[in-house]
């Protein structure tokens, strides 16, 4: 072996490195991939994570946030600062999500990499680990759908009372049971939205996390600017917290609707399809909306992008635009800009608008067609009893199918 430029016994490549030489009678040890120092940090903040207070909660201090007790009476007494809160839990933090979804992308490029999905990927990662939330709210819609039969039941023990047909332990029976459905559906409720809201929270963690990972890998001459990475973090990732929020319906939502359509046809017989198919043919017009929905949100994030780029053009040569004195005309640009986006928006807004309108004068309108077959097609006495129970299944049935 040739001596290196240093004069030592190593080779070129190690001093040209800046390595130390390596001696020729024993190898050097490997080196470690984690200092000691970063190795022991990193084991006290995964101990900090796991030190939530979530993590030491019983199963009712768990239902009814109990837990949060102790940080709202220091709340109450002053002013409260970053130490005083909790550490983030493990399975919110980025490090933790970033990691999970990144292992799931190269499995999905792996499987298929000529069309890989993200959405699958974020499905297999993030999403399942709140998939207890969605029993959550399949509890709930039980409690819903019963809640109706129980009210159909003390409907008709007041009039079996008023014949003097009825005991009062069975309507004592009907009352608590329509009492607890909505203690069921108050507790359901508020867990399984805040498990939509945390699964949502997590996913957008999880890409922000990516697009982080993926920013500081771009290589120079790239075509993306700070405006548009700034834009997909801030605007494009939130669509993942409204899909976190409500992809348990999918689910939940058919199990639910063929329970009702089963108890609309025992209740009410065969009128119960004049309404079934009026929700039904609110769905094709509810897909309508959705498409044009997403037709105006693309429109708006292009317009969006154009608008962070125009704007983060003129903030870095905010010298040159001064120097020339070109405030104006950059200013006409960006009103340009912002005066389009502007027509998107308010044409989303429009059509939410009409679309809530069409559900909330939908149900009086089902309401009709049900009991105008009903009283037209069979000669059975419409009581309070069919009337109540009918209203209140058609109501769940249409937020189900169409909202």
């Amino acid at each position: 072996e040739s001596g290196g430029p240093s004069g030592s016994g190593g080779t070129g490549k190690d001093a040209a490195s800046g390595a130390p030489p390596k001696s020729r009678g024993a190898s050097a040890p490997a080196a470690s991939a984690v200092s000691p120092l970063e190795e022991g940090a990193g084991e006290v903040a995964t101990r900090a994570k796991k030190n939530h207070p979530v993590y030491r909660a019983s199963l009712l201090s768990w239902i009814t946030y109990q837990f949060m007790q102790p940080l709202i009476n220091l709340g109450s007494r002053k002013t409260l600062q970053p130490a005083d809160c909790f550490p983030v839990c493990e399975e919110d933090s980025a490090e933790f999500l970033g990691d999970i979804l990144g292992r799931a992308w190269d499995e999905e490029l792996a499987k298929r990499p000529d069309d890989p999905s993200f959405l699958l990927a974020m499905l297999r990662s993030v999403a399942r680990l709140n998939f207890k939330y969605g029993l959550a709210g399949l509890l709930q819609a039980c409690a819903r759908v019963a809640q109706t039969q129980f009210l159909a039941a003390l409907l008709r023990w007041f009039v079996d009372d008023e014949a003097g047909n009825a005991s009062a332990s069975a309507g004592y029976l009907y009352g608590t049971g329509l009492i607890l459905c909505g203690l069921i559906m108050m507790l359901t409720h508020h867990q399984f939205f805040f498990g939509g809201w945390r699964c949502g929270m997590q996913m957008r963690t999880a890409a922000t996390a990516m697009i982080y990972k993926k920013a500081v890998s771009l290589r120079l001459g790239h075509d993306f600017t700070t405006g548009e990475v700034t834009n997909i973090a801030s605007n494009d990732i939130e669509r993942f917290q409204l899909f976190g929020s409500f992809m348990h319906f999918l689910w939940i939502g058919p199990i639910e609707c063929t329970a009702i359509i089963v108890l609309l046809w025992h209740q009410v017989g065969a009128a119960s399809l004049a309404g079934v198919v009026a929700v039904l043919l609110l769905i094709p017009l509810q897909t309508w909306f959705s498409k044009r929905f997403a037709s105006i949100r693309r429109h708006t994030a292009l317009l969006t992008d154009e608008r962070v780029k125009l704007t983060n053009q003129v903030v870095s040569g905010s010298r040159i635009v001064k120097m020339y004195a070109w405030e104006q005309p950059y200013a006409d640009l960006i009103k340009g800009a912002r005066r389009a986006e502007y027509q998107y928006i308010l044409k989303s807004s429009m059509y939410r608008g009409a679309n809530a309108a069409i559900f909330f004068c939908s149900s009086t309108v089902i309401g009709f067609l049900v009991f105008s077959v009903f009283y037209w097609a069979t000669d059975d006495l419409l009581t309070a009893e069919i009337v109540f129970t009918t209203l209140s299944l058609f109501n769940n049935l249409q937020l189900m199918a169409t909202n």
